[in-house]
């Protein structure tokens, strides 16, 4: 049970650091004044392989979840999302097929929401 919640804390501690060091982007790009209409949209995700490497790490050394998170953390911040788009890339999946099907399908779900009307909050008193 340890070992799971290791593993949870790390990715956790995955995406928190990823967040991290997209803010340091943003952060540099808005001093530099490089920031155009066309930049690269922001995205933070945190590393499935790190995320489990620091928690199996954490867990073995005795750390325990806050370990494990700062681990994570670590890892996040230095880019170790990388590390899992390379291995997806050695196992065959096609990383622009995937980002273009998961754009079109946050974009279906953005226009189905844009759709639905707003459900009346009546309360009844009795």
């Amino acid at each position: 049970m340890g070992l799971i919640l290791s593993i949870f804390a790390a990715l956790g501690g995955s995406v928190a650091g990823a967040a991290v060091r997209a803010g340091i982007t943003v952060v540099d790009q808005q001093l530099a004044k490089r920031a155009s209409e066309g930049s690269e949209p922001m995205m933070i995700n945190g590393s499935l392989v790190g995320g489990v490497a620091a928690g199996v790490m954490a867990d073995a050394i005795g750390g325990g979840v806050g370990l494990a998170f700062w681990l994570g953390a670590v890892l996040g911040a230095a880019g170790a999302d990388r590390l899992d788009w390379w291995v997806l890339e050695r196992v065959g999946v096609d990383r622009d097929a995937l980002l273009a099907r998961a754009r079109k399908a946050a974009e279906s779900a953005q226009r189905q929401a844009r759709k639905a009307v707003p459900v009346s909050e009546e309360v009844v008193e009795a």
